[in-house]
């Protein structure tokens, strides 16, 4: 065997190769250089032409993807210390290598090595901060260590990465509960820098909404004080000159400062509130029952900047008109910022969520529950709402959004969650099917495939794989039943924005229609 031979052989197949070759080499007879013979005094002085120089071999190209499938087959498989150790062998012969080093931080992270996870990321980070799956680890490291900032940072990437992509939905499905707990974090820095900040650095038309009270006699409406509040932020998010603070950032700082509902209407604590949450105006409010049937709602805030405390006209009524008198009374708190509403703005803060008080109510009480922490808890609340009034669809994403964290929290390692059963179910199969952002989509093909049509003329395919994709990434699509019991699959292939001969494809699964037409 041929030197050469033997060492790209050696190279591609087995570290141990490297002991044989050195073996090899040794066994090759000794090539001496040849010693310089000087000329005779009477030779001739005729210059022959010089030999050509001897190029140096190439280096020889070290392949090491039979090595990496090895380390991908165990660690599929969960046998991490034989990838481990696998991946550190290739790592022996390419140290920079961008996918050894992920795959070393990967299997680090699964062995609990956190420190030297996050040694290895960082050499692969060097290589590619693009590769989805990198950054879905980096950031569940972080998370695992406490920084939940830094973890929050990696996951709100997820908008940067292709619909097909895996990773991406995940990250996109646990945003919500990583930025939960960067928000206390978040509150904690605030009041340690309390003394530094200055108010007018505040954005303009940045409003914070902090929970209402109940002032009245009727305590079993108690939940209506972060219901109601939820509902008027909901509605002030519409304007678009308006940027409402996320109320769980709001909440962890209510937490933070221990302030109680009625610390949260006096004027101080609101512009101390507003500081530190970085809100040029706070919205505070109450409401009243004292006979189970009426209601009075009141509301103002306060600008930060200059100190002043806006009220708000009062508005009364029936308290089965809770959700007009609250549409009125956020006009009237727009108006009085000095904001003009446009057709468009206007009419979307006139459409109520629900008009089903009961289903507000359980709705409510999921909100207190999810501050809590208790979120399996506000998912059963919000499943009530749902179940009170099955158009609340507002209540339907909060339930699924509760089980993603709840999933999250009990698994305590996001890379290994275990999804549960969406809330919802369905009804009977009919033509449309369902409505996915104002998209009709129906069930039509023959009795061994499903393909996804629109209804709708203005129908483009690419929407409808970017829309299907999304709802289904985010376990929000609840799949109608039908009565078989044959399921079959159906492939929609994606090639750029269109359809055609791509590899990557979108699955979508549901039953047969009954008639199998």
């Amino acid at each position: 065997m041929k030197t050469s031979t033997f060492l790209a052989f050696s190279l591609l197949f087995s570290g141990m190769g490297m002991g044989l070759l050195a073996e090899e080499v040794a066994d090759q007879p000794v090539i001496a250089a040849e010693e310089t013979v000087a000329a005779p005094e009477n030779a001739s002085t005729t210059t022959s032409t010089p030999a050509p120089a001897v190029q140096p071999k190439a280096a020889p190209v070290v392949d090491i993807k039979p090595m990496m499938q090895t380390v991908k087959s165990n660690f599929k498989k969960e046998n991490f210390e034989a990838a481990d150790k696998a991946v550190d062998m290739a790592l022996e012969l390419k140290p920079d290598d961008f996918e050894a080093n992920k795959y070393k931080g990967m299997c680090q992270y699964k062995l609990g090595n956190l420190d030297a996870a996050e040694k290895a990321f960082k050499l692969a980070w060097t290589a590619d901060s693009k590769d989805a799956e990198l950054v879905f680890y980096v950031g569940s490291l972080q998370d695992k260590k406490g920084n939940s900032l830094a973890a929050e940072k990696q996951f709100l990437r997820y908008k940067e990465f292709g619909i097909f992509n895996g990773y991406a939905s995940k990250m996109k499905k646990y945003a919500s509960y990583v930025s939960a707990k960067a928000a206390k974090q978040r509150a904690a820095q605030a009041l340690q820098q309390e003394a530094s900040l200055d108010a007018t650095n505040i954005a303009p038309n940045s409003v914070a909404v902090v929970t209402f009270a109940n002032t009245g006699s009727d305590k079993d409406l108690d939940p209506l004080q972060k219901g109601l509040a939820e509902m008027v932020a909901t509605d002030l998010s519409k304007v678009e000159r308006l940027k409402v603070i996320e109320r769980v950032q709001m909440q962890a700082l209510v937490n933070e400062m221990a302030l109680g509902q009625t610390g949260l209407l006096e004027e101080k604590n609101a512009e101390r509130f507003g500081k530190l949450v970085g809100a040029e105006k706070v919205v505070n409010g109450s409401f009243a029952s004292n006979d189970n049937a009426t209601i009075k709602m009141d509301a103002g805030f306060a600008d930060v900047k200059n100190g002043e405390l806006k009220a708000i006209e009062s508005q009364n009524g029936q308290l089965a008109d809770i959700f007009k008198l609250e549409k009125a009374l956020v006009l009237k708190v727009v108006d009085q910022m000095g904001i003009v509403l446009t057709d468009k703005e206007r009419k979307a803060i006139a459409k109520v969520p629900t008009e089903n008080v009961l289903a507000f109510l359980s709705y409510s009480k999921g909100l207190d529950a999810e501050d809590k922490g208790d979120f399996a808890t506000a998912q059963g609340l919000y499943a009530e709402a749902v179940k009170a009034d099955p158009k609340f669809s507002q209540a339907q994403t909060a339930a699924n959004a509760a089980g993603v964290k709840n999933d999250c929290s009990k698994s305590g390692d996001l890379t290994k969650v275990t999804a549960s059963a969406p809330v919802g179910g369905g009804s009977e199969i009919t033509t449309p099917v369902y409505t996915i952002n104002n998209l009709n989509f129906s069930a039509r093909g023959t009795i061994s495939l499903y393909t996804l049509n629109s209804v709708n003329s203005s129908f483009m395919p690419e929407k409808a794989v970017s829309v299907a994709t999304e709802v289904l990434g985010s376990n929000l699509l609840a799949i109608p039943k039908s009565s078989g019991n044959i399921e079959r699959i159906s492939y929609i292939d994606a090639f750029g924005l269109g359809f055609g001969s791509a590899s990557a494809k979108v699955k979508i699964s549901a039953p047969i229609p009954d008639d199998g037409n």
